[in-house]
Parts: structure tokens; sequence; C-alpha cells
């Protein structure tokens, strides 16, 4: 893009109108306003002090016409100016959630660069929020930006009207652009329409000269060229229209739904699942192909000596066949064999009787005994664990004594006279009822721990209860006293915007009379200065009161956390010692079972 020579508004080529296209004239039409009376000094290269001929009437307000706090043209805003930063080599970070609630910072950045985008030389020399509204006013923007929203950039209320400041400034960047490339370009005054009108305004002028006034066949000719432009700019228009239309379909389609990166994504992910389950599957067939490939082998293997012993046992049977064709036997011999083999073969049917019925003895008498001795072991293993839990309930764990109630079941075939490693009745029991004593003495000692914490507990759970229902009295006071706060706050929220709104109103009239006879100008100052005061001591009185209901409600909550934190720790302490006494009595809880396990023991051998 080439360099475009800088903004001076007090020269003969000034901005073009926004209004409508540029002028045709050799001349441009100087600025009807005269200049003011305390012109402002110099701003950077180009913006001078001189109102601009665009720059509406000091006694009239200008609202902006634009829909400034609609929420979608706020967004369509954003848009616009990060499109155009991007594109024009913006040199720092934008994004839509930098431009929703931008910094001081970074509106004094975006703003320095349209600027340098209409005037290359431009430069704020001082505090921009000091100088960018006149720079607004001698660009000729249609509203009016006051410091105070330029210190506070990004309140809610107010940035809507700064962004509509950047947009407008957005807009004209690129209509200074557009008139330098088309100034540029070598055609711009070879258009075919400008060449009809100068050879409609040539022949006419010699018509005129020559003393003939007729000039319809001329104006006919430019009606029908003009005409056919028009159609020929309807049908680009249109065009145009329909290609717009068919981008914004499409466009609505890639930003609606499940973008096509998403869905590559999902469909990535689905075959990467589906690759594993099918790897892990294959995985499994391969090894029951080997294994079925080694039962085959084995299979194979089994046959070929299956069939080996099938030869050898058919080669025994010709041989047997051949030894009897060639012995030599009476007909008395083979019925005496035939006999003989009945009767082997009776004796050796009781044979298998016998042997099935014995080896059936056998086998439950073995049943038997390997149940026997199952269950013997059983109550063994039993006895020991109950010798482990007896000696886990000692506090001192009784370390230094090797036990005598460890039993061992001996084998019948060791040679042994018990079937234990204990005597039962000379160490056993002994062992048992001294064991029992001593636990009986502790399980007192344990149930009076208990009913002592017992006691405790229930003094602590009082005491709890008790300052529950004093935090939340407290609560309560501190729920009633946010309530007044809120009410003081919102209070002092419409005592500030009626203040606002008269100063506002008083601002207005202080303008309006600026535009009368200097003599009320004093008054008019004093009267401001007189409500400037009164607001200021209103604003005053409001921050004290304030103030002051902050600090009682600091000091309530202040005094509630401190409560809070004295229950939670006596609270702490009650659950320490709660479980402390829990930890104490579950150690005897195994030992009380084991005694009453083997009292009902001995009740069961009494009996």
């Amino acid at each position: 893009m080439p360099l475009r020579a800088p903004l001076n508004v007090t020269s003969g080529n000034s901005r073009p109108s926004l209004s409508g296209r540029p002028s045709l004239a050799s001349v441009k039409r100087q600025s009807g306003v005269a200049p003011e009376g305390d012109a402002r000094g110099s701003r950077g290269h180009s913006l001078s002090s001189r109102r601009s001929s665009v720059m509406p009437g000091g006694g009239r307000k200008q609202t902006d016409p634009r829909p400034v706090g609609n929420k979608a043209y706020t967004t369509e805003s954003i848009m616009k100016l990060i499109i155009y930063l991007t594109e024009h080599g913006y040199d720092r970070a934008i994004n839509k959630k930098i431009l929703e609630a931008p910094t001081n910072k970074d509106f004094l950045s975006i703003v320095s660069f349209l600027l340098r985008a209409i005037d290359p030389n431009f430069e704020f020399k001082g505090k921009f929020e000091d100088e960018l509204p006149n720079v607004l006013r001698l660009l000729g923007y249609p509203a009016t930006v006051s410091k105070s929203a330029l210190s506070a950039v990004s309140v809610p209320h107010r940035w809507p009207q700064l962004l509509a400041v950047l947009t407008w400034l957005v807009d004209l960047a690129k209509y200074i652009e557009a008139v330098t490339e088309a100034e540029a370009r070598p055609d711009f005054d070879c258009d075919e329409g400008n060449k009809m009108f100068l050879e409609y305004l040539t022949q006419g002028y010699k018509l005129w000269l020559s003393g003939q006034d007729d000039l319809s066949a001329s104006d006919q000719q430019m009606e029908f060229f003009f005409d056919a432009k028009n159609k020929s700019l309807n049908r680009d228009v249109e065009a145009l229209q329909a290609a717009n239309t068919e981008q914004v379909s499409q466009l609505e389609g890639l930003t609606t739904g499940e973008t096509p990166l998403q869905a590559a994504q999902t469909w990535n992910e689905n075959l990467r699942s589906d690759t594993a389950k099918f790897e892990k599957h294959a995985a499994k067939l391969e090894e029951y192909c080997d294994k079925m490939t080694e039962r085959v082998a084995s299979a194979e293997t089994s046959l070929t000596t299956r069939h080996k012993e099938l030869d050898t046992l058919k080669t025994e049977i010709e041989m047997c066949k051949g030894t009897i064709a060639s012995q030599e036997v009476s007909p008395v011999e083979v019925q005496r064999m035939g006999e003989e083999r009945k009767r082997l073969e009776a004796e050796l049917a009781q044979l298998k009787e016998s042997k099935e019925a014995l080896n059936k003895q056998k086998w439950d008498a073995e049943v038997a005994h390997k149940a026997q001795l199952d269950r013997l072991e059983t109550q063994v293993q039993q006895a020991n664990k109950s010798e482990m839990r007896l000696k886990s309930a000692f506090p001192d764990g009784r370390k230094g004594e090797s036990s005598v109630l460890q039993l061992q079941p001996h084998l019948l075939t060791s040679g042994s006279g018990s079937i234990l490693s204990v005597d039962v009745s000379s160490v056993l029991k002994p062992e048992m009822l001294r064991i029992k004593a001593s636990i009986a003495e502790k399980m007192a000692a344990a149930q009076d721990e208990l009913l002592q914490a017992e006691e405790q507990e229930t003094a602590s759970e009082e005491a709890r209860v008790e300052r529950s229902e004093e935090l939340q009295r407290r609560t309560a006071e501190l729920g009633r006293l946010d309530k007044e706060e809120a009410l003081e706050r919102e209070q002092h929220r419409r005592d500030l915007e009626a203040c606002t709104h008269e100063t506002e109103t008083i601002r207005e009239q202080i303008v309006s009379a600026r535009s009368k006879a200097g003599s009320s100008l004093r008054e008019s100052q004093q009267q401001l200065a007189a409500l400037h005061k009164e607001y200021d001591e209103l604003v005053h009185e409001s921050e004290k009161a304030r103030k002051k209901l902050f600090d009682q409600v600091s000091a309530v909550v202040d005094t509630l956390l401190t409560h809070k934190d004295q229950l939670a720790r006596q609270l702490n302490d009650l659950l320490h010692h709660a479980d402390a006494s829990a930890k104490k009595l579950e150690h005897y809880l195994p030992a009380l079972a084991s005694v009453n396990a083997a009292k009902a023991a001995d009740e069961r051998e009494g009996g």
C-alpha cells in the first residue's frame, strides 16, 4: 500500500467527506467554521488545532445514531476490529477475549495504531485521555467522548462507546486507504463514464457556441448509456449478493455443529480403539492357533504310537494263531480245555467282585480317616489362632515366654501316644484359666474407662450443641447485617446515580450557557464550583458511611470466624479423645471374644 500524505485539517487538501463520494472539482471547498479563540497546540506533525469542516457546532449535543449498546453490534464490531488489525500487521496479541474487557494499555495501543494508519506521523505528546477527545473532534467524530470514560476503559457501560470509536476509526482508515489506492491507479481518470460525461459536456458546449440548444439526442445517448451501466451494475450487485448469501450459508455450516477437525479426531479415536481391539483379538487367535498346533502334534504322536502298538498286537495274534494251528489237539482235550476255561473265567469274575468290594471298603475308610484328620487340623488351627489373639491382647505380648498353647497334630505313624503336642489336662487347661482371670480383670478396668469416656462424650455433645446454637444466632445476625449493607449500598448507588445525573444535567446547562452572552460565564463557573463542592461532599459522606458499615460488618465477621475456629478446635479435641478411647477398647475386644468363646466351650464340656 502506498504511503499516504499526512492529514492536516488546515490545508486545502482536507479529508473527503464521509457522507458521499469525493468531489470531482479541482479545488476543494474550505471549512466555513471560524477557528476557535483558544486554539490548542499542534498534535503531532499533521493534526493541527483548527476545527474540521465536519465538526458539529459547540452548542448542540451530538448523539451516536449507531446501536452502540446492542450486543450483536458489539460482537460484530469486535470481529471487524480483529480482522482489520490482523490484516494490517498489528504487532500485539489480539483476540475476542482481550477486546471484551481491554486494559487502558491495550486501548492506547490499538487507537495509536489506527491513528497512525490515518496519519503515519501521528503520536501522542501527553496523556491520551486529554488529547484523544480533541483528536476525535478534529477528525469529525459524530459523538462526544469524555475523559472519564478514557480513564477506565474496561468499565462495562463505557466500553461499547469506546469500541464504537475504534470501529469508526477503522472505517475512516479503510476509506482513506481506498481513496489513496484509487488515486494511485493509472486509469483513475480514464473511467468510461467520466469520458462519456466529458464528451457530453464538450458536445453540448460546442452546440451552445454554435447557437443550437437542442441536446435531446445527446441526452438520449447519455440516458441509454447510464441505463445500460446501471443494469450491469445491478446484475453485479445481485451476483455479489448471491455470492455473499452463499458464503454466509457456508460460514454458518462451518461454524455450527461439529467441525471437520473434530469429526476427523472422533473418527481417528474410534479407529485407534478398533485397532487396539483387533490387535488383542489377533493375539488371542495366534495363541489359540499355537495351542491347537501343539494339540494336533501331540495327537499325531499319540496316533503313531497307537498304530505301532496295534501292529505289534496284530503280529502277536498272527503268531498265536500259527502256534495254535501247528499244535495237534484231540477232541477230548479240546472239550476239557473249554470246561477249564469256563471254570477259570467264573473264578476270575468272583475274584474281581471281591476285589471291588474290598477296594470300596478301603476307600470309605480312607475318606473317613481323612475327614477326621481335616476336622482335627481345623480345630488345631482355630486353637492356635485363639492363642495368637490372646497374646496380642496383652500389652507386653508375653514375648519372653515360649508359648504353651501352640498345638501341633502328631501323625499316628510317628510313634507318639498322643495326637496333640500339648497335654490338655495338665498344661492347657491351667493356662487357659489363668488367662481368663487376667482378661476378666482388664475387662473390668476397660468398662470403667468406657463409662468415663461416655460421660465425657455426653458433656462434649452438650457443649457442641450450645456452641452450634450460638453459631446459628451469629450467622442470622450476619445475614441481617448483610441485608442492611446491601440496602445501604443500593441507596448509596441511587444517590450517586442521581448526583451523576444532576452533574451531567449541569454540564449540559453549562455547555448551553457558554453559547450565550459572555457575561454569565463567571456566574456559571461559580455555580458549577458550588455544585462540584456539594457533589464532592456528598461523595465523601457516602464513602464515610459505607466505610463505617463495612468496618462494622468486618468486625462481626471476624468475631464469628474466631468463634468458629474455637468450636472447630474443641470438636477436634473431642474427636481425638473419642478415637483414643475407642482404640483402647478395641485393644481388649479380641480378648473378650476369646474369653467368651472359652467360657462357652467350658460350658459345653461341663454339659
